[in-house]
Order: C-alpha cells, then sequence, then structure tokens
C-alpha cells in the first residue's frame, strides 16, 4: 500500500469513526491511523484527505450537515462551529 492509498484508507476510517477525536482518543485503535502515523503522514495530510473524501460524499448527495469538517474553513466542524459565518451568514452578505 502507497502512502497515498494508507491516507485515503485513514480518512474514510475518521469518517467512520466521526471525526478528529479518534485521532487522540487512547481507547480507540483504528489500524488505519496507526499505519499512516507509522508512515510520518500528519494530522493536517489526513485532514486533507477527508475533507477531499466528504466532498466527494456531498457531490455524490450527501447532506452538507453531515460533515465532520469544514468545507469553508478546511479544518474540523468542531472547531470552528462557533464562528460567526456558521451561527449567523446572512452577516456575510
Amino acid at each position: 500500500m502507497t502512502k497515498t492509498e494508507a491516507i485515503v484508507r485513514a480518512a474514510r476510517e475518521v469518517i467512520a469513526y466521526g471525526g478528529p477525536d479518534c485521532l487522540t482518543d487512547p481507547h480507540v485503535t483504528l489500524p488505519a491511523l496507526n499505519d499512516v502515523m507509522t508512515r510520518g503522514v500528519t494530522e493536517d495530510e489526513i485532514l486533507a484527505a477527508v475533507i477531499t473524501r466528504e466532498n466527494e460524499l456531498e457531490d455524490a448527495g450527501m447532506h452538507a450537515d453531515d460533515r465532520i469538517t469544514c468545507h469553508a474553513h478546511q479544518g474540523w466542524a468542531v472547531e470552528c462551529a462557533d464562528y460567526r459565518m456558521h451561527t449567523n451568514p446572512s452577516a456575510f452578505n
């Protein structure tokens, strides 16, 4: 398995698990994440792969509210949930 394939596999595991907590939760062992971490992959590379995968899923019909990443800010949704753009989007029109 190439590094890129390992990152894609890890991104799918992160989406299946439900978000960034799986990167630091000591009670969760995900072989895909262990594999990419031993290859020197960073959390930012995993995040980028998750965003790419969620973009594909959204294009295929997934509702935007089901994302665990923020398309606008290119980060984890939980880290920008309180940002004004999300709570009052009309303020930015």
